[in-house]
């Protein structure tokens, strides 16, 4: 059996006024889903802001900005300990790891047996968890991902390299749409590529809009 270390983190209320962004934060937010966060924070704070002792916010950021858009005076903290900017990283990223996933069909039943439920109100990742090593080479070309090992190299490759990758990630169902309706561009256009088709589908919106 493995050990488990021994909690951490003290709980405390702090002030808004003593909090701070944490610059380094990797994480940001769409509007749509910040709109859901206010109104899910309108409903009370039942999830604690990570922060560092100094204040710094490590995990919560953006509840950390709805808090000063909403009033908000106390906030509920997990206080930890973390001197360098690296355990600062950790922290941030554990506190954001994603373990599980959602079943769809389970998702359905309960939504069919709890029909007040404001389905608008929820958003759910139905992804595929990765690491971050894994994420970090999906933005990359296929022949530069053979050794993820060596991170400074693969980067150093991927920021002088001339050709480079743009992940989208679909649903099942969006996936098999979103490939028809690029192969009738591309067999309307004559193209060779999905490339060719999003960069032609991008060329008519902007010249739509001109």
């Amino acid at each position: 059996m493995s050990e488990v270390s021994p909690i951490i983190g003290r709980t405390e209320v702090r002030k808004l006024k003593d909090l701070k962004p944490w610059a380094n934060n990797p994480r940001d937010i769409t509007p749509d889903a910040y709109e859901r966060l206010k109104a899910s924070i309108a409903r009370g704070q039942f999830k604690p802001v990570l922060v560092h002792e100094d204040g710094t916010v490590l995990g919560g950021n953006m509840r950390l900005k709805a808090f000063g858009e909403m009033g908000v005076e106390d906030v509920w903290c997990i206080v930890v300990s973390a001197p360098t900017e690296e355990e600062k990283i950790d922290y941030a990223l554990r506190d954001n790891d994603r373990a599980g996933i959602y079943i769809r069909e389970k998702l359905i039943g309960l939504s069919q047996e709890f029909p007040s439920l404001d389905l608008d109100r929820y958003s759910v990742d139905m992804g595929v968890n990765m690491s971050l090593a894994a994420v970090i080479a999906e933005g990359m070309p296929v022949e530069m991902t053979t050794d993820v090992s060596d991170r400074d190299a693969l980067k150093e490759k991927f920021d002088n390299a001339t050709i480079k990758q743009i992940t989208l990630y679909f649903g099942l169902e969006e996936y098999e749409d979103v490939l028809s309706r690029l192969q009738v561009v591309m067999d309307a256009r004559g193209l060779g590529s999905h490339t060719e088709a999003v960069l032609h589908i991008l060329e008519t919106y902007e010249n739509a809009g001109a």
